[in-house]
């Protein structure tokens, strides 16, 4: 089936001598990326150039280039009005739940005689009807017979009528208007491949579990399987919990003896909220017979999951997966300008996905946390493997661009966790660029990011403020990687106990360059406000690093590591511990590191830690003592000098008494001398 994801009010004209040949041969769409195609390839004028963007036209042709075929229009956001082309559909069905029809040999063939439920509609199909566009009028479409829809080996769409406007379509897995209360269904179930193609008695749809298959049929299944499901501008209201998986879709694909088994399922512009489950993937969960830690086999193919322009909110499992769970090998993830808020799981609270790739662009992903936020509950020689607030990576590559990660918990990872294991012998690369990361948080490692046994790591032109872990890596955490390049990057206000912004463990190949890390000043890092690195080769150039305050290397904090430093800056940081090493306050550990400091000479020195001398203070009564001392001691020196200047005084005093008393002795007759 071929869907245009915008509804276009495009009209493009040839010059006057080509006009009567002038047509649009097609129209496809990349998230924000329009792709029009038209004949002739030349001399192609605009004569309207609008589209319908939530609701209001909109001017596109800035954002187009002019010229041949293909016209190439990069929109600022992805569209979310959507026209289906029901063209290449072999049937089309229409579906209106408050006043359809009940007779599946007649109904669906207009909007007037509309079958009266989804069960009924997709039971008017026959085995030649392979691509079936399911039109749906306004109303809420809940209860045994429009959920637990099985669809296999074929393509169904699911779209609101198109010419009904302000058509809104909300899909329920309420069954309080069903008699037999049956147990709560996904909304569609993609069972096993069985041993036929005859699911059921009408081609491969079904209802409530009718499927011939069983799990057994797995390894008979057929060969060359594709399933596709295409939903759109659909409101699901999935209050009840389902027991299994995949409240939205539950897919069990992979048989051992197939050609292809695809799956290839697309979410356009729709709202999911509280899908709820008791196993895997809140919405989504697609899984494969394969064995942990196996190899995926070839003969998978490639699968897809396109979410665009949709909100996944208040999901939750209770395993992994809060909206998404993909276990299935070879399965491409794609996300644009979707929204992931207040989902939960314990691990990967928004996507988990195992043996995948991820491509996240223009995506806003906040609020989310596991449903067991305690250290205590994992073993502690695991506890690197649990986590993703937002996002869980198992040997999965992944793709983040103009993306938000905001307040999003976890043990690891507060934002993403990827992982890999000892025995993988290619890691899968990770890339993410432009994107924010605020206020995610980690009870373990990596307040942000936690990236373990992984390779090919780049992060490019990210933000990270305010993101903590209590244990290591504030904003980034990695151990056990292979290559990571951080460049024009910003770090700020992040703490946690060990690397306030980045901690690289058992790293090598590390660089960051043209980046600030700058107010890490928190007072409870211990080691490396800026960055640790511990068992690393690291590279940091044209990096500014200051503002930064821990006990030991307020700037970069060294142990066991070949460290090579050049054109960086570093200022206002601070150290509080006695030891520190001489320059820049790097503080090196127990365990020596080989530092290359091209800013100082001479360059290449082992750094050790050297003590800073500080002054003994006296106690307290010793210094009463001392001062008591020194004012009695300056009270005799005053009384003495008093009693000098007194003695002083009294001396000139008595001098003119002695003098007149020497007068009048000589005045006096000496009687002897007369006698004689």
């Amino acid at each position: 089936m071929k869907f245009i994801y915008i509804l276009l009010f495009i009209n493009i004209i040839c010059s006057l001598y080509t006009f009567s040949n002038c047509e649009i041969l097609n129209i496809t769409q990349s998230g924000k990326s329009l792709s029009i195609y038209f004949a002739p390839a030349s001399n192609m004028l605009w004569f309207e150039n609008s589209i319908k963007y939530l609701g209001m036209t909109t001017n596109i042709q800035p954002y187009c280039t002019q010229g041949s075929s293909p016209m190439i229009c990069n929109l600022p956001a992805v569209p979310l009005v959507l026209l289906v082309d029901t063209s290449q559909a072999t049937k089309t069905i229409y579906v209106d739940c408050s006043k359809g029809s009940n007779n599946p040999a007649t109904c669906g063939t207009s909007i007037d005689n509309a079958c009266s439920s989804l069960w009924l509609a997709l039971n008017t199909t026959t085995v030649n009807d392979t691509d079936i566009a399911m039109l749906l009028a306004p109303g809420t479409y809940s209860g045994k017979y429009n959920t637990g829809l099985l669809i296999y080996n074929i393509s169904v769409s699911f779209s609101p009528i198109p010419t009904i406007p302000n058509n809104t379509v909300i899909i329920s897995n309420d069954n309080n208007d069903d008699t037999y209360k049956m147990a709560i269904q996904p909304f569609i179930i993609i069972p096993p491949p069985p041993s036929s193609t005859n699911i059921t008695n009408n081609n491969n749809t079904g209802i409530n579990g009718s499927s011939t298959s069983s799990s057994s049929d797995a390894t008979n299944g057929l060969n060359d399987t594709s399933t596709t499901i295409i939903i759109n501008s659909i409101q699901f209201n999935l209050d009840q919990l389902v027991s299994g998986n995949g409240s939205l879709i539950d897919a069990l694909i992979a048989p051992t003896n197939v050609t292809s088994s695809v799956v290839s399922i697309e979410i356009n512009d729709c709202y999911i909220a509280n899908a709820n489950v008791g196993q895997y993937g809140g919405a989504i969960s697609i899984q494969s017979f394969l064995p942990t830690n196996s190899t995926p086999p070839a003969s998978y193919g490639l699968s897809s999951v396109l979410l665009n322009g949709s909100i996944f909110s208040n999901c939750s499992s209770q395993a992994s997966g809060g909206a998404v769970y993909i276990t299935l090998a070879n399965t491409l993830v794609e996300s644009f300008g979707s929204t992931f808020h207040n989902n939960s799981a314990y691990n990967g609270s928004a996507i988990f996905l195992e043996w995948g790739t991820l491509t996240m662009n223009d995506t806003t992903v906040y609020d989310h946390t596991s449903l067991d936020f305690n250290l205590t509950t994992y073993k502690p020689n695991t506890k690197y493997l649990y986590g993703g607030g937002a996002i869980y990576l198992y040997l999965s590559q992944s793709n983040i661009t103009a993306s938000t990660f905001t307040n999003n918990n976890h043990l690891n990872g507060g934002a993403i966790l990827s992982v890999g294991n000892a025995t993988a012998t290619t890691y899968q690369p990770i890339s993410i660029s432009n994107c924010t990361f605020t206020s995610n948080n980690a009870l373990v490692s990596g307040g942000a990011i936690s990236s373990t046994l992984s390779s090919n790591i780049s992060i490019t032109a990210v933000s990270f403020s305010n993101n903590s872990a209590v244990g290591s890596g504030g904003s980034l955490f990695t151990e056990s990687v292979s290559s990571i390049s951080i460049d024009q990057s910003q770090f700020q206000f992040d703490h946690a106990l060990y690397g306030g912004s980045i901690c690289l463990n058992e790293t090598t190949g590390a660089t960051v360059t043209r980046s600030n890390i700058t107010n890490n000043n928190n007072h409870t890092i211990l080691q490396g406000a800026g960055i640790l690195v511990s068992e690393s080769t690291v590279t940091v150039n044209f990096t500014a690093i200051t503002g930064n305050y821990a006990d030991m290397g307020a700037s970069i904090y060294c142990s066991k590591t070949v460290l090579l430093l050049s054109n960086n800056s570093y200022a206002n940081n601070t150290d509080a511990a006695t030891t520190k090493n001489q320059v820049f306050n790097l503080f090196c550990g127990t365990q020596a590191c080989t530092i290359t400091n091209l800013d100082i000479s001479p360059t290449t020195h082992k750094c050790r830690t050297i003590e800073v001398i500080t002054p003994k203070r006296l106690p307290p009564g010793v210094i009463i003592g001392i001062v008591i001392g020194c004012v009695l001691g300056s009270f005799l020196i005053f009384l003495i000098i008093v009693m000098v200047i007194r003695n002083r005084s009294f001396s000139k005093s008595l001098k003119p008494l002695l003098k007149k008393d020497e007068d009048n002795n000589e005045s006096i007759p000496n009687n002897d001398i007369d006698e004689e």
